[in-house]
Protein backbone atom coordinates (compact mmCIF):
# COMPACT_ATOMS: atom_id res chain seq x y z
CA UNK A 1 0.00 0.00 0.00
CA UNK A 2 1.26 3.47 -0.88
CA UNK A 3 1.01 6.37 1.50
CA UNK A 4 0.25 9.71 -0.09
CA UNK A 5 2.59 12.44 1.09
CA UNK A 6 0.92 15.82 1.26
CA UNK A 7 3.18 18.72 0.43
CA UNK A 8 2.54 22.45 0.34
CA UNK A 9 1.76 24.12 -2.96
CA UNK A 10 4.83 26.16 -3.97
CA UNK A 11 5.33 28.60 -6.85
CA UNK A 12 8.97 29.57 -7.45
CA UNK A 13 10.31 32.56 -9.36
CA UNK A 14 13.74 33.63 -10.62
CA UNK A 15 13.19 37.39 -10.31
CA UNK A 16 16.84 38.30 -10.88
CA UNK A 17 17.42 36.03 -13.93
CA UNK A 18 20.22 34.25 -12.07
CA UNK A 19 19.20 30.73 -13.03
CA UNK A 20 17.90 29.86 -9.55
CA UNK A 21 14.70 30.64 -7.69
CA UNK A 22 14.98 33.59 -5.34
CA UNK A 23 11.31 34.04 -4.45
CA UNK A 24 8.65 31.48 -3.53
CA UNK A 25 5.00 31.70 -2.61
CA UNK A 26 3.95 28.81 -0.38
CA UNK A 27 0.45 27.57 0.44
CA UNK A 28 0.66 24.98 3.25
CA UNK A 29 -1.72 22.01 3.14
CA UNK A 30 -2.71 22.68 6.77
CA UNK A 31 -5.41 25.36 6.54
CA UNK A 32 -4.48 26.68 10.00
CA UNK A 33 -1.07 27.78 8.66
CA UNK A 34 -0.64 31.09 6.79
CA UNK A 35 0.30 31.50 3.14
CA UNK A 36 3.75 33.02 2.87
CA UNK A 37 6.20 34.51 0.46
CA UNK A 38 9.89 33.95 1.09
CA UNK A 39 12.70 35.66 -0.77
CA UNK A 40 16.48 35.59 -1.03
CA UNK A 41 17.13 39.17 -2.13
CA UNK A 42 20.95 38.92 -2.24
CA UNK A 43 21.16 35.39 -3.72
CA UNK A 44 23.20 33.92 -0.85
CA UNK A 45 20.84 30.95 -0.48
CA UNK A 46 19.27 32.27 2.75
CA UNK A 47 15.79 33.72 3.25
CA UNK A 48 15.94 37.43 4.07
CA UNK A 49 12.30 38.39 3.51
CA UNK A 50 9.24 36.57 4.80
CA UNK A 51 5.73 37.92 4.14
CA UNK A 52 2.73 36.22 5.77
CA UNK A 53 -0.97 36.05 4.88
CA UNK A 54 -2.68 34.85 8.05
CA UNK A 55 -6.13 35.00 6.48
CA UNK A 56 -4.95 32.75 3.58
CA UNK A 57 -6.82 34.96 1.11
CA UNK A 58 -3.66 36.27 -0.59
CA UNK A 59 -3.87 39.54 1.30
CA UNK A 60 -0.61 40.09 3.16
CA UNK A 61 -0.58 40.71 6.92
CA UNK A 62 2.96 40.94 8.30
CA UNK A 63 6.52 40.76 6.98
CA UNK A 64 9.96 40.11 8.46
CA UNK A 65 13.05 41.73 6.92
CA UNK A 66 16.76 40.90 7.25
CA UNK A 67 18.11 44.08 5.70
CA UNK A 68 21.80 43.55 6.47
CA UNK A 69 21.72 39.86 5.42
CA UNK A 70 23.19 38.54 8.70
CA UNK A 71 20.51 35.89 9.23
CA UNK A 72 18.59 37.91 11.87
CA UNK A 73 15.37 39.86 11.38
CA UNK A 74 15.90 43.63 11.51
CA UNK A 75 12.42 44.99 10.81
CA UNK A 76 8.76 44.01 10.79
CA UNK A 77 6.43 45.35 8.12
CA UNK A 78 2.69 45.84 8.59
CA UNK A 79 0.22 45.37 5.71
CA UNK A 80 -3.22 46.54 6.95
CA UNK A 81 -4.39 47.11 3.36
CA UNK A 82 -3.36 43.58 2.34
CA UNK A 83 -0.88 44.85 -0.24
CA UNK A 84 2.57 43.31 -0.66
CA UNK A 85 4.24 46.66 0.05
CA UNK A 86 4.21 47.32 3.80
CA UNK A 87 2.53 50.55 4.90
CA UNK A 88 4.78 50.92 7.96
CA UNK A 89 7.77 49.29 9.63
CA UNK A 90 8.92 48.69 13.17
CA UNK A 91 12.33 47.65 14.47
CA UNK A 92 12.28 43.87 15.06
CA UNK A 93 13.62 44.09 18.63
CA UNK A 94 10.89 46.58 19.61
CA UNK A 95 8.22 44.44 17.95
CA UNK A 96 9.43 41.23 19.65
CA UNK A 97 9.53 42.93 23.06
CA UNK A 98 6.04 44.39 22.59
CA UNK A 99 4.60 40.99 21.55
CA UNK A 100 6.32 39.17 24.42
CA UNK A 101 5.00 41.76 26.90
CA UNK A 102 1.42 41.29 25.64
CA UNK A 103 1.44 37.53 26.28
Amino acid sequence: MFRQIKRPYVISFDTQCSGKADLEIVKPIDSSKPFYLRADRNLDGKIDLLVLSYSRNEKWSLSYWDNDFDGKWDAVGFHPDGELKASRFEDYQSYAARVAKSK
